[in-house]
């Protein structure tokens, strides 16, 4: 995989699910990693739901192999100075590809989170 197209920075979110003192429980999203990725919106639509617009934007993000990354997870972009606390867009992994079973590249694709 090639550097120069991993222009984005992505943290990595894997869920994390604790309970209070009353014994509810809340999920969070701790962040793994942060990494460089390659970002490439795919599909966009929007549709009415019960008389609501619902819109849905598929999007591949490429990245170096990182192990433990499920369908679970999500994604965050991060903005051009890297912050983490200011995230410009959060992803849900829908499918995680792991080319050639090697363990080099992977692909996740993702859909916005609304």
């Amino acid at each position: 995989m090639r550097a120069g197209r991993l222009r984005h920075r992505v943290a990595i979110q894997t869920p994390a699910e604790t309970r209070n003192a009353r014994g509810e429980v809340t999920r969070t999203y701790p962040t793994v990693a942060v990494v460089r990725a390659s970002v490439e919106p795919l599909s966009g639509k929007e549709m009415i739901v019960a008389q609501q617009v619902d819109s849905q934007v598929t999007t591949r993000v490429r990245l170096r192999y990182l192990a433990g990354v499920t369908s679970h997870s999500r994604v965050q972009l991060l903005g051009p100075d890297g912050d983490p606390y200011h995230p410009t867009r959060t992803l849900h992994v829908l499918s995680v590809i792991d080319h050639d079973q090697r363990h080099i590249s992977m692909e996740l694709m993702c859909e916005d989170v609304t």
